[in-house]
Formats: C-alpha cells, sequence, structure tokens
C-alpha cells in the first residue's frame, strides 16, 4: 500500500473537490493510502501555511450544535452534574453516613466553587486566568452569590435547605449556560476545514 505524500493529497484534493478533512481522511482510507492523522493533520497545515490549499473556518451552526461538538465545554456539563446530584442528594434527604458525607462534599463545591466559576466563565468568556486567579476570583464570586440567594430566601421566609440547594443549583446553572452561550459567539480557536485547493 503506498504511503500519503504530498502529490498524492493534492490530486485527491483536485480530482474529489474533498472540502473537509474528514472527507480527504475517508477517501484515503477507500483507496487504500497509508497514513496516521498526525501525518495528515501535518501536510494539510504545511500545504496551507505556503499558500497551496486554502483554510476556512468552520462554526457551528447552533448552539446545541456547539454544545455536542466542542469538547471545550467539558465544565460545563461537570457543573449541570454536581448541581443536580446535590439538589437530589438535598431534596431525598437521607441520613446514611455515605450520603451525607457525599452530600456535604457536593455542597461545599456547589456553595463555594461553582456559582463564582460559572460567574466568571460567563463575565470573561475567552480570558485565560492563571488558576489561583480564578480559584479566588471564583471563591470570591461565589460566597458573594450565596448570600444574595440566602437573603433574597430569608426576605421571603423560604430559608430551608431544599430551597436554598435549588435556588442555588439553578441559578449556577444558568450561569454557567451564559457562560456557555457567550463561548460559542466569539469563539477561541476557530476549527478550520479544507476548502479548496490552488494547484501549483
Amino acid at each position: 500500500m503506498p504511503r500519503l505524500t504530498r502529490k498524492i493529497l493534492l490530486e485527491a484534493i483536485d480530482k474529489y473537490h474533498l472540502e473537509s478533512i474528514g472527507s480527504i481522511r475517508e477517501h484515503l482510507r477507500q483507496r487504500q493510502i497509508t497514513f496516521t492523522n498526525d501525518e495528515l493533520v501535518e501536510l494539510v497545515r504545511e500545504l496551507s501555511s505556503d499558500g497551496t490549499i486554502v483554510l476556512r473556518e468552520l462554526k457551528s451552526e447552533s448552539f446545541s450544535g456547539y454544545l455536542g461538538e466542542n469538547n471545550q465545554v467539558w465544565w460545563l456539563y461537570g457543573v449541570v452534574i454536581v448541581a443536580l446530584i446535590e439538589s437530589f442528594l438535598v431534596v431525598y434527604g437521607s441520613q446514611d453516613q455515605l450520603v451525607t458525607t457525599l452530600r456535604a462534599i457536593l455542597g461545599l463545591v456547589l456553595l463555594g466553587y461553582l456559582p463564582g466559576y460559572s460567574a466568571t466563565r460567563a463575565i470573561f468568556p475567552r480570558v485565560q486566568f492563571p488558576f489561583l486567579e480564578r480559584l479566588i476570583l471564583s471563591i470570591f464570586l461565589s460566597v458573594m452569590v450565596s448570600i444574595g440567594i440566602g437573603t433574597l430566601l430569608g426576605a421571603v421566609f423560604l430559608f430551608q435547605s431544599a430551597a436554598n440547594v435549588l435556588l442555588l443549583s439553578s441559578t449556577t446553572v444558568s450561569l454557567a449556560l451564559i457562560g456557555s452561550y457567550r463561548s460559542f459567539r466569539v469563539p477561541d480557536k476557530p476549527v478550520e476545514e479544507l476548502l479548496s485547493p490552488i494547484i501549483e
């Protein structure tokens, strides 16, 4: 089986009008060309940098597509999972030792870190803070959000653990969704897709 070369790649793109790296990969496999993904990506980057092919940005058309395809929103899923588990554990109210310990640990994370982390993602969607700065800012904002929610619940005489955790979870998930949406609207590193070759 032949190895992937620059000439084979350019011929495939020109002859079959391949428009994406995925379609190139599939075509080369059908022709039984031997290559690794790293070799293919390196060749495409090389051809792009010297102007032989032109790359264009590929952006998700919808927010749901962005959430499904992008591996940069893992933090959103983590926030949602922790908020749901903690809400369930508090509302369920089991006195089992393991459940109580898990509820306390997740409660500290939900109360003291996640609201602020979600708020920093919503306010600064593309700012890369150093770890310590993000940690301190997240804790500070979490305390502020928690105090605000506690004050609100106390004012309407609903200061109970279930109401507190449900409102705090809802606020945290809402802030996380806002942060993800803002990240979707302002892409950090565009995904590149092959548009068309310019054969020398």
